[in-house]
């Protein structure tokens, strides 16, 4: 009896290891229809075409996070970079209004480091997220940093005339 309560309890215990999903980064990556490189930090930068045609890279950390037992993956697309200048308070409100207002799965943020601040979309997913997920979070951190760094390059543009 033992020797059954025992091979019970062993075989819950290892079965999950055998039926998980690799969920690797590159087998991730390798799955989906977008073209990739590896940076220097091992992290994935994908060359993504906007629907207005233009081009925003879109970065995969290979470092994850953990959050209560969960491992996090890190999507993220840099949308505007300032050197030596703040973030004007217009454009902080409107990225805490656009947060709430029209992105689903992710969000802006500011990171700041010495001089330098750069807005990023950014969207956290956990780390056994499906591929479709996976590809709309790619997809949205693109578009959204592409349309704010349009937006910026066009209010600078306008500004000059």
């Amino acid at each position: 009896m033992r020797y059954y309560l025992f091979l019970t309890i062993l075989i819950v215990i290892i079965n999950p290891l055998f039926t998980q999903s690799d969920y690797s980064l590159k087998k991730v990556i390798q799955s989906t229809t977008f073209k990739y490189f590896e940076d220097t930090e091992g992290d994935f930068v994908i060359n993504y075409k906007t629907r207005t045609g233009r081009d925003q890279k879109v970065i995969i950390r290979n470092d994850t996070n953990t959050f209560q037992q969960v491992n996090i993956r890190e999507i993220l697309s840099i949308a505007k970079i300032f050197k030596s200048k703040p973030i004007s308070e217009n454009l902080s409100n409107y990225l805490l209004i656009d947060n709430y207002s029209t992105k689903y799965i992710g969000n802006w943020a500011i990171h700041k480091k010495d001089d330098i601040m750069t807005i990023i979309f950014i969207v956290k997913l956990p780390y056994n997220s499906g591929i479709e997920l996976i590809e709309a979070a790619i997809i949205e951190s693109a578009e959204a940093a592409d349309a704010l760094e349009k937006a910026l390059e066009d209010e600078i543009e306008n500004s000059k005339n």
